[in-house]
């Protein structure tokens, strides 16, 4: 595939939320575009879920200072987790060496910024 062409990204459908999740790949994937940056990450995980009981656990298994979801936002019903995987090249080429490996050090800060931003397109 040429350099200047990029895959189709793909995403996880769901009945109820294939727009969320379309909309989240398509942002991730014009992301580096804006940015002015190299392109890291494949199609981005992302689920949504209904808060319950079953956050309470969280600082037991997580950590004893983990915040729950109505921590953040009381009036919060639901939270979206997302995963950014990144390429595979990526990984291949920092796992062949005992030493940082100068793209593996970029996309690390690249992924930092990008989780800080905040789209205002969703």
């Amino acid at each position: 595939m040429p350099a200047t062409q990029r895959p189709k990204r793909r995403y996880h459908e769901n009945a109820d939320g294939d727009r969320f999740h379309k909309k989240g790949a398509d942002w991730v994937d014009a992301y580096p575009t804006r940015k002015g940056i190299s392109a890291w990450w494949r199609a981005p995980l992302l689920v949504s879920a209904t808060i319950d009981k079953r956050f309470k656990v969280l600082p037991e298994i997580a950590a004893p200072n983990h915040l729950l979801p109505n921590d953040l936002l009381q009036t919060a019903r639901s939270v979206i987790v997302f995963f950014l995987p990144f390429k595979r090249a990526l990984v291949a080429e920092k796992s062949h060496g005992k030493f940082p490996v100068r793209n593996w050090s970029l996309a690390y800060n690249d992924t930092n910024i990008l989780k800080g931003y905040t789209p205002r397109t969703c």
